[in-house]
């Protein structure tokens, strides 16, 4: 299964959906933006919410817990420096790689690849594309978006890259 996000610019906060390879919007990402730290709100297609995400961008060692609505962990997502990341959901611990010098991630149980991130052209608007493997849980485009939008916005802080 195919999902499509935009690729905002790092200074962008509007909302992010998340559509499905039929067109049809399956997650929403709204920005809100405290003193010290940037969140996420994370809505299904009815805008019914599903996952709250706290983060500090400038932080090197990144820990994202995707909450529900009784604030009980759902999804614990853990950056390293730029290459290697972990997801652990539902006490199984996925590895996610990326690539060094583009956007191209691709997420790993034991050693199967079970999705894959990477930023396509289409229709003169860079978007993510996300790829799950038949029978992987779509929470994990979700995952996938919010590592690649994390170290975007890292690479831009660090070296001035848009």
């Amino acid at each position: 299964m195919k999902y499509y996000a935009k690729c905002n610019n790092v200074f962008n906060t509007s909302d992010v959906k998340i559509y499905n390879e039929e067109g049809i919007q399956r997650f929403k990402v709204r920005h809100r933006i405290l003193k010290t730290i940037t969140g996420l709100k994370i809505y299904d297609a009815d805008n019914k919410f599903l996952f709250n995400v706290n983060y500090n961008p400038l932080k090197f060692k990144n820990h994202f817990v995707l909450r529900n609505k009784e604030k009980e962990p759902i999804v614990k997502i853990s950056l390293g420096l730029k290459q290697l990341h972990k997801i652990e959901y539902k006490n199984k611990k996925y590895m996610c790689k990326a690539s060094f010098l583009k956007i191209n991630y691709r997420l790993y149980d034991v050693d199967k690849e079970i999705a894959q991130v990477k930023v396509k052209k289409i229709e003169k608007q860079r978007q993510y594309e996300i790829i799950l493997k038949e029978n992987v849980d779509e929470i994990f485009a979700m995952c996938l978006f919010i590592v690649a939008q994390t170290m975007r916005d890292r690479v831009w802080f660090i070296y001035g890259i848009k």
